[in-house]
């Protein structure tokens, strides 16, 4: 959590300045490159970064990392192809597109070995990927004047200085990926569903922003986000994760229930309220101070977006919670949700044409979409937990 929190108290620090020295079509591009990325491995991943907790041992972890580099390969060139024909003022160029690939693909192998950390309990080494990661994304930009190159360096350079050991033995094995479906079936297929819906209508929201307004809107949305988004960040990065390794070993020792997460958004209220209750209040002036006077519309937007961003960071370190109980057909059912939202959102923009309105259609859908997830959620732990309590000996 440590080296989280400084991370994303470098890109607060940071972000004045990026948006000081850059123009906004260039912040613009760059944000479309991070949200292509996020898109591509929602899917290619297969969620293989969660099945690395869930390897039992290091033969699994190796497969399993295996898979997850084989198949974000695979999907590489659709991803890029259709980059390529959504926006081609962006990436008609051999650069853009080489540009695009390789951060695609760093940004999977910086997930993967992250996880491969976390599985490992080397949290010192862990601090150093993301610490440096931000680190060269970054202060790098600013200070090289290169936005695109110091986010790929920003990927690829902490996880290759930190030479953690792949062992890729399995590689192209045809039965790999069999194996890995079968294996892990839940995450393979279900959780993948739900997180590429999910992530559809987060970073495709922004794609159709930029092809719908102007490259200053794109900019002013992605940058709107990173402060709303930036403390989920920290909570999904640290807490996230060590939560799900928890609820891990208390659902193995028998002692998981609905408690567990209920304990931790109770006590992580005052904080949220605090934050984006500051972000609402603050709103456009408040941005014009920070960022500039051209980037009040940011501000405009912000305001809108602190809504549901304020249950996202308390709940989405706990959404661990299908996968514990095996309970991830749920999270493919609750996938309507973000169709719905993103849905609603293109109409929006297509019907009214003000990119703050469809800001606000996508961010109360957002917080209705994640109060349903979450108590289904609960539910699903309570009938589990009761289920599996009560055909234990002794109970």
């Amino acid at each position: 959590m440590v080296g989280q929190a400084l991370s994303q108290g470098l890109i607060f620090v940071s972000l004045p300045f990026i948006t000081r020295y850059f123009s906004p079509e260039e912040v613009g591009l760059w944000s479309v490159l991070q949200s292509i990325a996020v898109f591509a491995w929602s899917f290619a991943s297969l969620r293989s970064d969660i099945s690395i907790i869930q390897a039992k041992d290091e033969e699994e972890v190796d497969r399993i990392y295996a898979v997850g580099t084989t198949v974000l390969l695979l999907t590489l060139i659709p991803v890029v192809a259709g980059a390529y024909w959504w926006l081609p003022a962006h990436f008609s160029s051999l650069g853009a597109i080489v540009m695009l690939a390789m951060y695609v693909v760093g940004f999977g192998q910086n997930q993967l070995i992250q996880s491969k950390l976390l599985k490992k309990g080397a949290f010192d080494r862990l601090i150093i990927v993301r610490l440096v990661s931000v680190l060269l994304t970054y202060p790098l930009a600013v200070l090289s004047g290169f936005l695109n190159v110091a986010l790929v360096c920003g990927v690829w350079l902490p996880i290759l200085w930190i030479k953690e050991k792949v062992r890729t033995r399995t590689f192209w094995h045809p039965k790999a990926v069999a194996w890995y479906f079968s294996r892990f079936r839940g995450n393979a297929i279900f959780s993948t569903l739900h997180t590429w819906f999910s992530t559809l209508s987060d970073q495709f929201f922004l794609l159709l922003v930029g092809a719908y307004f102007a490259p200053a809107y794109t900019a002013a949305f992605f940058i709107a986000s990173r402060f709303c988004t930036a403390p989920i960040s920290l909570m999904v990065g640290s807490i996230g994760q060590y939560n799900l390794k928890k609820y891990q070993s208390d659902m193995d020792a028998g002692t998981f229930s609905i408690r567990q997460p209920i304990t931790h958004w109770l006590t992580w209220l005052p904080v949220s309220l605090v934050y984006y209750g500051l972000i609402g209040w603050l709103g456009k002036d408040g941005a014009q101070v920070l960022l500039g006077d051209s980037w009040g519309v940011a501000g405009e937007m912000a305001i809108w977006l602190a809504l549901p961003n304020f249950l996202i960071f308390l709940t989405s370190p706990t959404s661990c919670g299908f996968s514990i109980v095996q309970k991830q057909q749920y999270t493919l059912w609750l996938s309507i949700g973000p169709v719905l939202r993103l849905l609603f959102s293109w109409a929006a923009m297509h019907y009214w044409h003000d990119p703050v309105f469809a800001v606000a259609v996508y961010a109360v859908t957002e917080f209705l979409y994640t109060f349903v997830f979450n108590g289904t959620m609960l539910w699903a732990i309570q009938s589990t937990t009761c289920t599996s309590s009560l055909s234990r000996p002794g109970t």
